[in-house]
């Protein structure tokens, strides 16, 4: 996959600067416009620059390379680290649950009252994990499937568990 740095307008008329993965410029393009973002500039740049950009995917079910695991396989829990958290996705209200590092370093989250929006997501695939946000602080984990998955974690101030989540998960 190639990267590309754009500048777009979002919906409400921000301006978004960022980096993001596609196959070609039509793909990114597609992408910005899938999550209401539009561009007016996009290049692209060297495989060293990172991805600060991804989009949010709309149907958790329509993801075939997440590490998004039912049925007979199982999902980790998270055993140190954990803090609550919470599951922002687009198409229904925040899933409450548990989230941390599991035995091996990478994420998990258990949901509190939605066993199918439970999740562990290994290492290796993730490409940075992020703290950012105000009121409230979000925990962003971008994927190198270009995928980002996000969680509430706080209002004014983030648990160190989860800075050190984030700490850990962006060690290489």
């Amino acid at each position: 996959m190639k990267k590309f740095s754009f500048q777009a307008v979002d919906t409400e008329g921000r301006i978004i600067r960022g980096v993001l993965k596609a196959e070609s410029s039509d793909h990114a393009r597609e992408l910005l416009f899938d999550n209401q973002v539009h561009p007016k500039q996009l290049d692209e740049t060297d495989g060293e620059t990172k991805v600060t950009w991804a989009p949010k995917p709309t149907r958790r079910e329509d993801n075939p390379a997440s590490h998004f695991y039912k049925g007979t396989n199982t999902v980790e829990s998270p055993v140190r680290e954990t803090f609550s958290a919470r599951l922002v996705t687009r198409e229904k209200a925040p899933v409450p649950g548990t989230a941390g590092l599991t035995r091996s370093s990478g994420f998990a989250f258990q949901s509190e009252v939605d066993e199918g929006a439970s999740m562990t997501i290994a290492r290796e695939d993730i490409e940075i994990a992020r703290i950012e946000g105000f009121f409230p602080r979000m925990l962003r984990i971008f994927r190198l499937n270009g995928r980002m998955e996000e969680f509430a974690i706080g209002g004014m101030f983030a648990p160190a568990s989860a800075k050190e989540t984030m700490r850990t998960l962006n060690k290489k």
